[in-house]
Order: C-alpha cells, then sequence, then structure tokens
C-alpha cells in the first residue's frame, strides 16, 4: 500500500449547467482559502467552469477533466463527491490501496427539507472504504451554506458592472431562470407597470432567443428596459446580482447567493419529474417566511412562486401585489441573511467533521 499524500480531490458532473458548475467553483474556491492542501477538481465540463473563473480562482486550484482520472497514480487523502456523483471505478481502486484510507464526503444537493438533519454526516460503508453524507443546509443540524467572504466583511457594489437607464427610481431586476412559460407574462406585466423596471438577462439562457423574438414582436414600453448580459466570471455576477433589487434565481447556487446577500428573491427549483421539485419550494417557502411578521406578506411570496414554478401566468396585479410588498419583503430578506451569516460557514463544518474523524 502506497502512503497518503496530504491534498483534496473534489469530483462534479454537470447535470444544472451553471448551477453544478456554479457550486463546484465556490466550493473549491472557498477550500483552498480556508485549509493549506491542494485542491483540485475533476468535472466533466472543464470548459464551462473555466469560463466562470477569474484570475484568483485559477491561483487557488486546478481543474482537470473526469478522462484525466485515468493517468492518475494515487487518491488524495480528501475526496469529495459533489451533488451525489459516483466515483469512477478505477478511482475506487486507487482509493482501496492507498493507507490511511482517504476520508470521503458526498456534498448533496441544497435543501429546506426536515429530513436532510436525520441524514447529515451519516455513514455509508463500501468495504473497506466510508463514504459519509454531507447535506447543506439552513439550520444549526445541516452542513450550512458556502459564504463567499468572512461574515464581518460587508460586500461592496461595483456600479460599472452594471448598465442602467438614464431614469431615476428605477427598479433592477435579475431574471435568471430555467425555461419558463410564466416569463412572457412576467415580462408583460413589467411592461405596463406605473413603476420602471431594468431587466438583467443572462444571455446564456437556452431561451434567451425566444425572449428576443418576444420582445421585438410587443410594443415598444416605456416602463420595461432589457439589458442582456454576456457571460462573465462569478464574482462578477455576484456584483451583478448584488447590484440588484429583486433577484429571479433558479437552481441552487443563484439561489443561496441571493439569501446571503439578503436580497428579495423568487426561486425556480430544477424542474424534476412528477412534481417532486415543488415539495422542495413548499419545504423552503416554510422556513424562509417562518418569522414575517405579515401575513399577507407571506401570501404573496408563497402565491408568486408557486405562479412561477408551475408556469402559471403572472398577471399585472400579482407583479403590483409583489411591489406593493417589496418594502418588507427588502427588511425580511435582511433579518434571513442576519441569520443564515450567524451560522457557521459549509467550509469549516466540513472541515470540523473531517478533524474530528481522523481522531476516531
Amino acid at each position: 500500500m502506497s502512503e497518503i499524500k496530504p491534498h483534496w480531490h473534489c469530483f462534479c458532473r454537470v447535470i444544472d449547467n451553471f448551477g453544478d458548475a456554479g457550486v463546484a467553483l465556490r466550493f473549491c474556491r472557498q477550500l483552498s482559502i480556508w485549509q493549506p492542501y491542494p485542491v483540485t477538481l475533476f468535472i466533466d465540463d472543464p470548459a464551462l467552469i473555466q469560463s466562470l473563473m477569474d484570475e484568483r480562482d485559477r491561483l487557488l486550484f486546478s481543474v482537470k477533466a473526469w478522462s484525466e482520472i485515468d493517468v492518475l497514480t494515487g487518491a488524495a487523502a480528501y475526496v469529495i463527491s459533489l451533488f451525489g456523483c459516483n466515483l469512477p471505478t478505477r478511482y475506487i481502486e486507487l482509493a482501496v490501496k492507498q493507507f490511511p484510507h482517504p476520508q470521503w464526503i458526498n456534498i448533496e444537493h441544497l435543501s429546506a427539507e426536515d429530513w436532510i438533519e436525520s441524514f447529515h454526516l451519516k455513514p455509508s460503508p463500501h468495504p473497506p472504504l466510508t463514504e459519509y453524507f454531507f447535506y447543506p443546509g439552513f439550520t444549526q443540524r445541516s452542513g450550512g451554506l458556502i459564504h463567499d467572504t468572512p461574515k464581518e466583511k460587508k460586500l461592496s457594489v461595483n456600479p460599472s458592472l452594471l448598465p442602467t437607464s438614464t431614469a431615476p427610481k428605477t427598479l433592477k431586476i435579475f431574471l435568471f431562470c430555467y425555461q419558463n412559460a410564466a416569463t412572457f407574462s412576467l415580462l408583460e406585466s413589467l411592461s405596463v407597470s406605473t413603476t420602471l423596471c431594468d431587466v438583467y438577462i443572462p444571455r446564456d439562457l437556452p431561451h434567451a432567443q425566444e425572449i428576443i423574438q418576444w420582445m421585438n414582436s410587443q410594443k415598444q414600453s416605456n416602463s420595461l428596459t432589457i439589458h442582456w448580459l454576456e457571460r462573465m466570471a462569478q464574482s462578477a455576477f455576484d456584483q451583478v446580482m448584488l447590484s440588484c433589487d429583486v433577484l429571479f434565481v433558479r437552481g441552487e447556487d443563484t439561489w443561496a447567493r441571493a439569501q446571503l446577500i439578503g436580497k428579495p428573491l423568487i426561486w425556480q427549483c430544477y424542474p424534476q419529474e412528477e412534481n417532486v421539485h415543488l415539495t422542495k419550494l413548499t419545504a423552503f417557502l416554510q422556513r424562509y417566511t417562518q418569522h414575517f411578521n405579515s401575513l399577507s406578506t407571506k401570501e404573496c411570496m408563497v402565491d408568486f412562486h408557486n405562479k412561477w414554478n408551475q408556469g402559471a401566468t403572472i398577471a399585472h396585479q400579482d407583479w403590483e401585489n409583489l411591489l406593493y410588498h417589496l418594502p418588507v419583503l427588502q427588511q425580511e430578506a435582511k433579518t434571513w441573511q442576519n441569520l443564515l451569516l450567524s451560522q457557521t460557514d459549509l467550509i469549516h463544518q466540513l472541515l470540523h467533521f473531517i478533524e474530528i474523524n481522523n481522531k476516531i
């Protein structure tokens, strides 16, 4: 048996495109910052994640194609499976030969469901290896969230990243969603709103061309201006979100980010068969709104989320109702942000668990 060297190998297979790659990038970045050993990410779409990395990211950790596993001569001391992806058979063979055996952690998808707390940090034997399940979440009994900066630091806005209209008091809306029939009714409601709206949409959205065609078929609106965002580094993308007033987010990475920067959000879950994702949505909304002081604001959030996730029509009144509750939603978003930032972040929880596990 060969002696293991201190190192991290992280594995990710991209299913949710920017969401999976975004979380993998954020995880490897913070892991590299908070501990001294080298980090390598093996991913089946290296070009995607490299397009999201800035200069600092490239200095912090390495990215390799999934196929490069074949040339490895040994496993790492610490092995991370992101989103439950299976380790390659050859890598497991290498890990079995290592002594001591690698610590193997499976970082699961983020969820607000109660059941995850019962499975968090539970072992799954693969003799002679042991895999541990690690569940990100929103409570002290979960694995927490990936905090990008120390909680005592204040995030600052870089206004140069965001093109704006010249009109004063324009509401800035970030729109990042999966293909959704509700998108067009939302934009139509914005176009007739009495509130001026700048909407920022990533051009990488699969249905971006459909939105462009739809806009070209509409009468020009004095209320709605759309700005198309080219692909940018994740750090710049975060700044765009921070600069906006209302965030339509999707999947996992931008969803978690919106909460940690304390902005009012509308979340679209990753669509799943038999509407399983709606159960996840309900669990999150119950947790997110449980401390709301206003019942009508809570009802507004739940109703808007349900319509958005079911592809239902977002009527003009739905949007105006959200605007009416926006000042309260801004306060509640800050309250939720403070609660999340008061909890230990995911990376430090992970490092603590590995340290304790080393002593057992």
